[in-house]
């Protein structure tokens, strides 16, 4: 799992989605989950993130982790493998969390800033692929 980390409006998406398509895995903006659970008819959580959407504040991480673990769980069973996830976690203590809920492990962390080449030979690993997941 590739993690894009970066603030709102900076940019993941778009750099996220060329990515993914080099890469060859599933990109995930979990602002976009977020925004689509709310126009779920009677989503269970959606009144707190709409709430927390308008105070421009974080969702709960237990309510992120379940509606991400979902998204993944529902791709694993199509077919997918390998994810590139945007605006998740936001802390050691979310990433640790969430990989304690599932399988799968986060293969690199990217700041916004990272350019593809940083990332496939970031400053003191012994990495050799052109592809992060090779």
């Amino acid at each position: 799992m590739l993690v894009h980390k970066g603030g709102p409006a900076v940019g993941k998406g778009t750099h996220c989605n060329s990515l993914a398509v080099e890469l060859g895995v599933t990109h995930v903006s979990v602002g976009d989950l977020l925004r689509a659970e709310t126009k779920k008819p009677g989503a269970q959580h959606k009144a707190l993130i709409e709430e927390r959407m308008l105070e421009g504040s974080l969702a709960p991480n237990d309510i992120v982790q379940e509606i991400l673990e979902d998204f993944l769980v529902e791709n694993i069973k199509q077919g997918s493998t390998k994810f590139l996830i945007d605006g998740f976690p936001r802390s050691k203590e979310q990433a640790s969390d969430f990989q304690g809920r599932v399988s799968l492990k986060f293969s690199y962390l990217m700041p916004s800033k990272m350019t593809l080449a940083t990332l496939l030979k970031p400053p003191g690993l012994q990495h050799q692929s052109c592809n992060p997941f090779g």
